[in-house]
């Protein structure tokens, strides 16, 4: 019999989210890339905080608990992040642009969520798109409502095949 094809990780994707109380496993069926995905999230999404976590990064186990930390003691802060790291599929540290261990983690983003409202979407780019909209932020509120963690909050996968590497 005709078999059709499944995509195993979008399988195993949606058993993870199962579980979950209130998550839900979204398909697009095809890629439009990061931010035009991220912003499908956001018509979806009803809480008072977005975060980012791609599927291929490991975040530490209290990241999301730090960075809520940030803006909830700050009125005026609308995005943290924290540092990354670069490993490669052995567990390597790749350096970042600069010969620097550290990035400066746009991609660990933690936003409150009227910053969409107010200073709008994610520019539907292929790449870079965190970039942008942390520049935004920056114009449209000021420097003060970026606040970064000073420790390393997720370890982000680096290979030639990844989006951000090409």
């Amino acid at each position: 019999p005709d078999i059709p094809d499944v995509d195993l990780k979008q399988f195993e994707v949606a058993r993870m989210v199962a579980p979950i109380a209130g998550a839900r496993f979204v398909s697009l069926g095809r890629s439009f890339g990061p931010y035009h995905g991220r912003n499908v999230a956001l018509e979806m999404a009803t809480g008072a905080f977005v975060a980012i976590q791609d599927a291929d990064d490991v975040s530490h186990p209290a990241r999301l608990r730090m960075q809520l930390d940030l803006p909830r003691a700050r009125e005026e802060g609308m995005l943290s992040t924290t540092r990354h790291v670069r490993i490669d599929d052995h567990g390597k540290i790749q350096l970042e642009a600069g010969f620097r261990i550290f990035g400066d983690g746009p991609m660990t983003s933690l936003f409150r969520r009227e910053v969409f409202e107010q200073a709008g979407r994610f520019a539907p780019v292929r790449s870079r798109g965190d970039v942008e909209m942390r520049e935004r932020i920056a114009s449209y509120y000021g420097a003060g409502a970026i606040h970064e963690l000073p420790c390393v909050g997720m370890l982000c996968f680096a290979a030639s095949s990844t989006l951000s590497q090409r």
